[in-house]
């Protein structure tokens, strides 16, 4: 009896080098499993952070901007709200301080495509009128952000202008232009504009890289969303078909 412990501590018995070398191979194709489903894990949250973060902040921009563009008052009976407009770029008389007194702003609502070395970016200048009438708009303007990390859909451009077809006629307005490039709005067709749409795409925000420009994976497709909206001016009437200037525009008088 005494022999017993004594054998079995002798026919103790490990892995072999085979069976370490598959336990191995086991354990680590177990392991890289388990890194890769973390990895795409972690890839769609920050796939998800990124496109609710653009959506809140496109919604933000656009309800900043239609409100922005139903703004629009004529300066004085002979002069309607806008005084440019193009692809990029629109400028327009507006009154939002709150103030009973007429003391009109002079808007100007544009993207830029060189922001911060290409990253895009809407953005505004407003100029108050100095005291009138007539108003002047001679003082630095006041210039704002309203998004950056932005860059255009493709082939649709950043503003788009239409006027009623017919004085009976209010749905749809029709295309005043074929705004493309640097196509200015005809000045004999700047007190007809009843309507303004304007689209952008917006990227993730992400920390500037060396040159400026997007980085990483801000043009993810998946992570960036479209905006487009119609904004109303809101003083134009198409049934006005007396009005002295027979655009059915915005009504100044």
């Amino acid at each position: 009896m005494s022999a017993l412990p004594t054998r079995l501590a002798r026919e103790q018995h490990g892995f072999t080098l085979i069976e370490l070398l598959v336990s191995m191979t086991i354990g680590m194709v177990v392991l890289s499993a388990a890194m890769g489903l973390m990895e795409v894990g972690a890839r769609s949250t920050a796939r998800t952070t990124d496109r609710v973060d653009v959506t809140q902040r496109g919604r933000t921009v656009m309800t900043q901007i239609q409100r922005r563009v139903r703004s629009q008052v004529c300066l004085d009976a002979d002069t309607p709200p806008i005084t440019y407009g193009d692809a990029t770029t629109v400028k327009y008389y507006s009154d939002t301080d709150g103030d009973p007194y007429f003391a009109p702003q002079w808007h100007w609502l544009w993207y830029d495509s060189a922001w911060k070395g290409g990253r895009g970016a809407i953005r505004e200048s407003v100029y108050t009128a100095s005291p009138g009438p007539p108003f002047t708009f001679t003082g630095a303007p006041v210039n704002r952000v309203l998004a950056e990390d932005v860059t255009l859909q493709p082939g649709v451009p950043f503003l788009n202008y239409y006027a009623w077809d017919a004085p009976t006629t209010a749905v749809p307005p029709v295309p005043l232009s074929t705004i493309v490039d640097d196509d200015v709005l005809p000045a004999n067709s700047m007190a007809k504009v009843v309507r303004i749409d304007v689209s952008f795409r917006l990227l993730p925000g992400r920390p500037s890289s060396a040159t400026g420009g997007p980085i990483g994976n801000q043009l993810d497709a998946t992570r960036d969303a479209d905006f487009a909206t119609s904004a109303y001016v809101r003083n134009s009437d198409y049934t006005d078909s007396a009005a002295a200037n027979r655009v059915w525009g915005a009504r100044c008088s």
